[in-house]
């Protein structure tokens, strides 16, 4: 799990415009500007891509373990897993991440 100021909540980003946006086949990633000197995360695994809450919360923190090897570029992401990520294995997770 990142830290406690690495990680933010989906709500910080509503009003703000991405400054890039990249897709994969499982996930969406929207990278804004962030003043900081750390790389921020916010995750969201909706109902359409895992029915599970339990699953849910376990590919959630898989993500951002995944994300906390980014290197640091001083932005604040917000990733959301597609429904095609119902396909991938924790591997998988990690190399598309």
């Amino acid at each position: 799990m990142l830290p406690k100021k690495q990680r933010l909540s989906p709500q910080s980003f509503v009003g703000r415009r991405p400054e890039q946006t990249f897709s994969t086949t499982a996930f969406l990633v929207k990278a804004y500007v962030s003043g900081l000197d750390e790389n921020r995360f916010a995750a969201i695994i909706g109902q359409a891509a895992e029915r599970s809450a339990v699953r849910r919360h376990a590919l959630r923190r898989q993500m951002l373990e995944c994300l906390g090897r980014w290197p640091k570029l001083r932005r604040d992401f917000l990733v959301v897993a597609l429904p095609k990520i119902r396909d991938f294995g924790k591997g998988e997770i990690t190399a598309a991440l």
